[in-house]
Formats: C-alpha cells, sequence, structure tokens
C-alpha cells in the first residue's frame, strides 16, 4: 500500500485551507529541527552551504517562499510515493504534545487525517502518551475490497440506464465536474458507458467514491447502491460491529445502569461506578492493547511518563482479586514487561451479561448466568478469548461436593459462549496452588496462545 499523490494534495490543500500549519506551538525551524538534520541536507543554493542556510535565506531573510514549501521540496521526501514513511512520520509529529498543545485542535486534524489516509489503507492511532496527552504513530489498515474499476463501471451503467445520449455531456460536466468533449467525434451518442469511463478513468478512489454518491443522489442505480453499500461496510476504520461498554475491573457492588439513548446503546453508571471502569473507545482491527489500554487511563490518571501510568493501571486492575486471579494477571504482566506494551491486554473482571437485578431480589433464577468472566482478551481480527479460573464453586455445592448440576450449567455456558465466536479455556485453581510452579504454567499458557493468534513475542532491550 502506498499513500497516492492524490491524498498528499488533498491533505495539503486541507491544511492551508484550514490554516492548521504544521509547526504550531514551535517556530517552523524548531519544528524542522524535530525531524531533519538541516546542517547535513544539501543546499538548493550555490551561496549557501546546507539546507539550514537556504532555509534562513527564503523564509526568514526574503520570506519568498510559499508556507507549503516543503511538499515540494524534495529534500524531504513527502512527495515521494515509493516511501510513505518521511510523509507519515511528518503527519505524526505535527501532533506531537510538544508541537501542538490544544486537545481539541489535534483531535479534530487527526480526523482529517484519517479521512484522508484511510483510503490508502493506513491511519494515525493513539501509539503512546507524555503528560497524559496523545502521541502518534502509524499503522496499515484494512483498506475497502471495491475495486476502483467496479466503481467506474457502477457509475457508467448508472448514468447510461437513467439519461438520454444528448444529455449525458453536459450532466458529465455540470453535475460532476467531468471533462467536456474534446472534439466533434467525442460524443456519447456512440457509447454514453464508454464516454463516462473515459473521463473516469484517471480519478482515484476518493474521488470516484464522491463522484459514485453524487450520481446516487440523482437516480436510482442497484449495481452502484450495491458498491458504495460494500465499500462502506468493508471500511475499517468505521465503527463497524464497535466494542461498546466494555465494564470490567468489577471490585465491588454491582454497577447500576441506565440505557442513555436506548437506540445508539448508549449508557450510564448511575451508581456505583467507582468499582468498576467503562472502556468505551471504538476497537479497530488490531484489537485492545496493554497499550491502547493505558493511553486511555491516562487520560484522565496523567502520570509521568507511560510506564508510571501502567503501574498506576496495573495497581487498579488487581484490587478486589483473589490471590489465584492476581497471579494469572501479574504473570501476564510480565509479557508487557519482556515483549512490550502492544500486546492485547488481559482484562480482568469483566461483564458479559448485564442482569439489573442481584440474586436476593429475584423470587427465582436469574436468566443471566456468569454475568462477569475472569478475564478477556480481545485479538486481533476481532477475535475474543475467553480465560476463566475455576475455583471449587464451580464444580461443587456449598459443602465442597461433587455437584452435577453446577458443572453442567458451566459447560452449557462454554457452549454458549463459542457459538457466540468466543474462545473459552479454563485455568483449574488446583494448577496455581503452588506460586511457583502456577506462574510458570500460567506463563506457558498465555505465550501459548498468542503465538497461536500469530501475536510476535520478541523479547525487548526497553523495559516499555
Amino acid at each position: 500500500m502506498a499513500v497516492t499523490g492524490v491524498t498528499r494534495r488533498a491533505l495539503t490543500r486541507e491544511l492551508v485551507a484550514r490554516g492548521h500549519w504544521w509547526w504550531w506551538d514551535l517556530d517552523e525551524l524548531d519544528f524542522l529541527r524535530r525531524l531533519y538534520d538541516l546542517e547535513v541536507l544539501p543546499s538548493h543554493d550555490e551561496r549557501y552551504p546546507d539546507a539550514f542556510g537556504d532555509f534562513i535565506q527564503h523564509r526568514i531573510n526574503n520570506f519568498d517562499w510559499d508556507d507549503d514549501w516543503i511538499f515540494d521540496d524534495t529534500r524531504f521526501g513527502l512527495n515521494d510515493t515509493d516511501d510513505d514513511v518521511p510523509f507519515l512520520r511528518f503527519l505524526a509529529e505535527t501532533l506531537h504534545p510538544e508541537v501542538r498543545s490544544d486537545r481539541e485542535a489535534v483531535q479534530t486534524i487527526v480526523a482529517m487525517y484519517n479521512d484522508h489516509l484511510r483510503h490508502d489503507g493506513f491511519e494515525l492511532y493513539r501509539e503512546s502518551t507524555i503528560s497524559g496527552r496523545p502521541v502518534f504513530g502509524w499503522r496499515q489498515v484494512s483498506k475497502p475490497s471495491i475495486t476502483r474499476r467496479q466503481v467506474r463501471e457502477s457509475i457508467a451503467e448508472a448514468i447510461r440506464d437513467n439519461l438520454k445520449s444528448y444529455d449525458v455531456a453536459e450532466f458529465c460536466e455540470e453535475e460532476l465536474g467531468l471533462d467536456p468533449p474534446r472534439d466533434q467525434y467525442d460524443d456519447p451518442h456512440s457509447s454514453k458507458r464508454g464516454y463516462v469511463l473515459e473521463r473516469l478513468k484517471s480519478k482515484s478512489e476518493p474521488e470516484l467514491l464522491v463522484l459514485a454518491r453524487r450520481v446516487l443522489q440523482e437516480f436510482d442505480g442497484a449495481s452502484l447502491s450495491s458498491v458504495v453499500a460494500a465499500f462502506d461496510a468493508s471500511d475499517t476504520t468505521k465503527a463497524h460491529g464497535a466494542l461498546k461498554n466494555l465494564i470490567f475491573a468489577a471490585d465491588g457492588p454491582k454497577p447500576e445502569i441506565v440505557l442513555r439513548d436506548a437506540v445508539n446503546n448508549d449508557i450510564e453508571i448511575t451508581a456505583n461506578s467507582e468499582y468498576c471502569l467503562v472502556y468505551d473507545r471504538p476497537l479497530d482491527d488490531t484489537g485492545l492493547t496493554w497499550r491502547k489500554l493505558v493511553a486511555w487511563w491516562g487520560e484522565a490518571h496523567p502520570g509521568d511518563d507511560e510506564r508510571a501510568v501502567a503501574l498506576d493501571l496495573h495497581r487498579r486492575l488487581t484490587a478486589g482479586l483473589n490471590g489465584a486471579e492476581g497471579l494469572v494477571l501479574r504473570t501476564y504482566a510480565g509479557l508487557y514487561r519482556d515483549y512490550g506494551f502492544d500486546l492485547p491486554a488481559l482484562i480482568p473482571q469483566v461483564y458479559l451479561h448485564y442482569d439489573p437485578y442481584s440474586r436476593w431480589q429475584r423470587l427465582s433464577a436469574g436468566p443471566l448466568p456468569r454475568q462477569r468472566m475472569d478475564f478477556l482478551i480481545l485479538l486481533p481480527r476481532h477475535k475474543r478469548v475467553v480465560v476463566e479460573l475455576d475455583g471449587v464453586q464451580h464444580y461443587a455445592d456449598e459443602g465442597r461436593k461433587a455437584s452435577p448440576s453446577r458443572y453442567a450449567e458451566m459447560v452449557r455456558e462454554d457452549r454458549r459462549l463459542q457459538l457466540a465466536g468466543y474462545d473459552v479455556f479454563r485455568i483449574g485453581g488446583n494448577e496455581v496452588a503452588d506460586h511457583a510452579e502456577g506462574e510458570q504454567l500460567v506463563r506457558e499458557f498465555f505465550e501459548s496462545l498468542l503465538r497461536f493468534h500469530d501475536i510476535t513475542l520478541e523479547a525487548r532491550d526497553s523495559r516499555s
């Protein structure tokens, strides 16, 4: 995948139109020095030894370069479509907390960047934090599977089926902004479809989708409508099937919940919110990593650095866990230390179902067994893993006598979860009774599980 020239130019134009300059809280020279060694880059002017001399002459002394000069200067690689890294690194740096401190501006600009980048299969994302503020990196995302050819042909077919040939040229020019006829032989009377396709062949994917939606406003086109719908459905940067209302780290009374907006499934915890955490951000195709969870926690609980925020979050997650549960969570946390914060997060005490009544408020058994799961992992590609730590209460009655009914209830709920798309793994309480052996067993299990799901476990030199 590559960030096309079309996307780069569109981003540049929009930055200029919005009056957003990349150096923001800094002066331009200080910003450039964060990314480039101007004394090493060559000069384009024989009077000066390096790019620093060029900059002083043309941006300070004479001030005869336009503000967007850098995007056309080949020394900085921002228009090199064979290498995306300089351009993406530049965009990410414009949002760094030391460059741009206005939180609202950062949110607006990163959304604008991603609106353009997603069509080429990239996005900026919150990679870490500094003093509770986001630091952005970049990554590839799945592009919509609809091809440019499919969109072009669907547009041409919709116009062919809904317009007379003598109206096609005017519609294309006046309504869609396409090229007018070149000469007397460039005529839709011979082929309406061919005439339109010729004008669409140089259009990029984002441009074609804008035209497709404009055509759909004018005409019914079953093929075109299905192509646009398929593009939207496969666009993984939208919150299709997004995670909502992950209520976890419960360490006290059940939260009392109301539906603030029942249509959108927006909830509000009206009581006991201090006994749980709620992660309510959309979940993308990379799953929920420890780094993302730390960044989310750091917004409300800033620390000196990412590691300090992570330790604070870990302390909160272990609150209320029993000895065996705490062993599992601490052992998994050792993987963050050894392999880095981009591993999937192990999330404790997650509400799977929600029954508003306590067992004492009901006169009979409740309809929702196993309302909380011990641990949840949200892996890439929307794979979900439940890890349960089985104590004697899972298979025995209050007298510690084997209970077939309790066991049957447990395996019945496992089947239901598995049919709903969850993988369920169980660790026997007796397996972790010896702490040293238990830690080794749990670590080996999680390492095997992550490798099975193609998670790279590579030892890091850094502790973060």
